[in-house]
This record gives structure tokens, sequence and C-alpha cells, in this order.
């Protein structure tokens, strides 16, 4: 769940806003009366606080045009640090993210209503209750029964509130639920996810990995093995069939989506795919319910993406997000390489670009990545999953995932995504390039299982640079 998923405060230039002794003055002042955690955002001339306390504050407009309704986040009252991080940033600019952490502050990009960016069919939203920061997550009543809305955050409630305590202190710390069951109150953790912390360049790949590592240790210690508690009803296969149908049945402007999803053939990224129907001809539901016994049933995230890990900078990484109905590693090792081998987060935070064009006999799609620097780091952490799930004891040599099977869970996962990003977020292009993704996954996934020659994880990971990265 990102934070702030514009990215547009990494690189600010010198002289962007002003800021006078008497606004940092007016600011402590502000922040000394505040309760222990706290969240301000600055308009022309005035302060909101998230505790519902708002009056002029003069001299703010050219800095409060620069954070753009942001609000800055803290559990910290040391408010030096805050106005000489703002002084600096005014003088010399830089990167706010990196720098406002640095001083305790975190930035969180909302609504009028502070709403977060992510939640599937959920709202997401910050409040202040008492002396904390928390995070609410709520589902309208009337999407209670829906699997992938009131009925998905009531399995993500019961599974939360069954946790053991070692494994429950991996997730942020739980505070109450709705007697109805649709919706939790968590404590905001003041801090980026591994993804954020990626993006703004406050975190290379080496500490990346060694945190990727620590998480799935823990995973495994804590809660891989358990007994799953999670409802059996709802297998993979059926879960991408209701999408793919809601999709398809849906009114409204997703209509270069479905024409994607009707057609025989594709070109993508100059590769000739077999389309979406011919996927499912092909026996996709009876090859993705085949995972379902490569190991045995056991807790687990369920969506280990790399925006549902927190990372504060002196303290462990926390978990944010489970999905409610993970039964295996293995969902949670395909989210893994959702994220570094298909680059979740670039399509989520809008870091990309597509051409197509549907005119002709065979349809064809481009997709390319933008931020080099930070892709190139992906790949880089990537190369080191592997060996992170063999040194941390999330497989081994009896129990792993195939270079084959990978690629299957990846491409059926990217194609679970269009619908939350068409149908929830109105996000068409974003949902155009999961399917396409998802498309092209799968024909990769058919065209190994057609040679016949068994391939692990290693191998398709080491041939990121040439046969499935997508760079343009």
């Amino acid at each position: 769940m990102a934070l702030d998923s514009t990215m547009a405060l990494i690189a600010v230039a010198p002289g962007s806003f002003t800021f006078s002794i008497e606004l940092a003055r007016q600011l402590m002042q502000i922040i000394d009366r505040a309760p222990r955690e706290w969240a301000i955002r600055l308009s022309p001339e005035a302060f909101e606080m998230l505790d519902g306390r708002r009056g002029p504050l003069p001299g703010a407009t050219s800095l409060a045009s620069v954070l753009d309704g942001r609000w800055l986040v803290s559990a910290d009252h040391e408010t030096h640090k805050l106005v000489s991080c703002l002084d600096r940033l005014a003088k010399c600019g830089g990167n706010f993210y990196g720098e406002l952490e640095a001083a305790g502050v975190i930035l969180v990009r909302a609504t009028v209503e502070p709403t977060l960016n992510g939640g599937s069919f959920c709202q997401v939203r910050l409040r202040q209750s008492g002396e904390l920061v928390v995070v609410g997550k709520t589902s309208e009543d009337m999407l209670a029964g829906d699997p992938d809305a009131g009925l998905r955050l009531t399995r993500e409630v019961t599974w939360l509130r069954g946790l053991s305590r070692s494994a429950g202190a991996l997730f942020a710390p739980l505070l109450a639920t709705q007697a109805n069951g649709l919706g939790y109150t968590a404590r905001f953790l003041h801090s980026y996810t591994l993804s954020e912390r990626l993006f703004h360049g406050t975190l290379d790949a080496d500490a990346a990995v060694a945190m990727l590592g620590e998480t799935l240790s823990s995973l495994r210690r804590d809660l891989y093995g358990m007994p799953c508690k999670a409802a059996a009803e709802d297998t993979y296969s059926d879960k991408l069939t209701r999408r793919l149908h809601r999709l398809t049945s849906a009114s409204g402007d997703a209509t270069m989506l479905k024409e994607l999803m009707a057609c025989e053939r594709l070109v993508i990224n100059g590769t000739e795919c077999l389309g979406l129907p011919g996927l499912i001809a092909s026996g996709l539901e009876r090859r993705l319910d085949r995972l379902n016994g490569l190991l045995p049933r056991e807790q687990a995230h369920g969506d280990l993406i790399l925006d549902d890990i927190v990372c504060p900078r002196q303290d462990r990484c926390y978990l944010v997000d489970p999905s409610g109905t993970g039964s295996s590693r293995v969902y949670d090792v395909g989210k893994l390489g959702l994220s570094l081998c298909s680059y979740y987060e670039f399509f989520k935070y809008d870091r990309f670009t597509i051409d197509r064009d549907l005119s002709t006999s065979i349809p064809s799609i481009n997709i390319t990545i933008g931020m080099d620097e930070v892709r190139r780091t992906y790949d880089q952490i990537a190369m080191a999953l592997p060996t992170l799930l063999r040194d941390t004891g999330v497989f081994d040599a009896r129990n792993c995932l195939s270079g084959e099977d990978f690629l299957l869970l990846n491409g059926a996962q990217n194609l679970a995504l269009p619908m939350f990003h068409s149908l929830r977020h109105h996000k068409h292009e974003r949902a155009l390039a999961f399917m396409t993704m998802g498309i092209l996954r799968l024909n990769q996934y058919l065209n190994m299982m057609n040679r016949a020659v068994p391939t692990t994880l290693d191998t398709v990971i080491d041939n990121l640079g040439a046969e499935l990265a997508l760079v343009g």
C-alpha cells in the first residue's frame, strides 16, 4: 500500500519554496500542542491537523504548493529536526522523502478525507485515535458478501485475529475490529514500504536483499508450516475465473481491455503470443489447480508484494494487507515474483508507457518500463531471490517451485489484477498493462512446457535480462 505513489518529490529544485523563521516558529508551536503521534497538512496560509484542529498559518503558501495536499506524519516531537530539514530543502532542494524520513516525518498523499492508495475494494484511511495515528480499513455494507471486497476483508480480520503471538508480531499491530467484521484499525507504522524506499533511492539492492531475507526468515520461523485456517472454498483458478468474468460483464469504459481479452493472437513487445481465449482453452484452470498440491496447506501472507513490506529505518520489517486466504508459501513467492519479475509497482505507480495498435489482423502492444535505475535495482534483487529462498529455508531441494510453475503463477497473478485497477481505480491503461503482462508470461510458460526440458527458478530469473525483461 503506497503512501505516495506519485513519487513527485524525489528531486525538488532549490528555491522551490520559502521557509521563514516565523513560519518555523509557528509550526513548532502547532506541533508542540499536538498528540504524541501527529499529522499536519498545509494549505495556502492555513494548516489542518489529523485530530481536527485547524487555523491560519501565514507564510505557508509556497511550501503548501510544493507539498500539494500531502500530510506530514510523525511520532516525533523533536520539531527542530523538521524545521532544520525544511530550511535545508528550501535552500538546497533534494529528496523530500529521504530528507524528511531522516527527520522522523513520513509524507502521505491522500484525498480530502485521508484515504490511502490501495485496499482493492476497501477504503483505507489515516485517522487520529487519541495519541496515536492509526489506519482504518473498511468495506461498505453493500459489499459484505463480495468475495473480492467485504468477504475478503472479513476473512482478513478473522485471519489476523487468529494469529499466534509470534506470527502476529510480524504484522502492523491490530488495535480494534468492527463487530460486523467489515473493518479493522491498526497502528500506522511511520515508514515507507520496501518498494517505495527503492523508488525514493533511499535503499540499495544489497540492503533490500538483506531486508527481504530477514522477512522471509521470520515468515519461515513464525508463520509457514502452521495449520491453515483459511477457507478452502476459493481456489486460485476460481478467483481468476470470477475476476475475468466480472471484467467482461462490466458496463462502462473498459472497452479496449475487453477487446484485448477477446483477441486470438497478439504481438507483445515483438513476440507473437496466443491470446487469452487460447490460453484458457489450453487448460489454464487445470494447470493452476495442480499448484495447490505442491506443498501442504499452511498459513501464508497471500499477497506478499514489495509494497506490503514496511521497512522502518531503525527497526525490523513489518507486513501489512494479508489476503486472509493465503494457504501456501508458493503463492507468497509468486507475489514476490510479481513485484520483482513483472514490475508490479512500476505499473501501480504508473511508471510505464504502453503503445498499442488493435486495428491490424494481429493486434500489437508494446510496454516500456520507466525509471531505469530503479528497474535495474529490482533486477538485482530478483537475481538474488532463488538463493534467498534456499538460504532462509522457505524452499529446499524437495519442496520448491520450478521455473515453469513460477511463470504459470506469475501470469495468473497478473491476470487477476485488471479487475481491481479497471473497475475500482478506473486506471484502464494500468489494467491493460497487467493483462498484457499476464498473457506474455503464460505464453512463456507454455513455450517452456512445449520444450519439455525442466527449468529451475534460477534459470528463469537468470534470463530476465534477455527473454523476460520489458525494457522497451
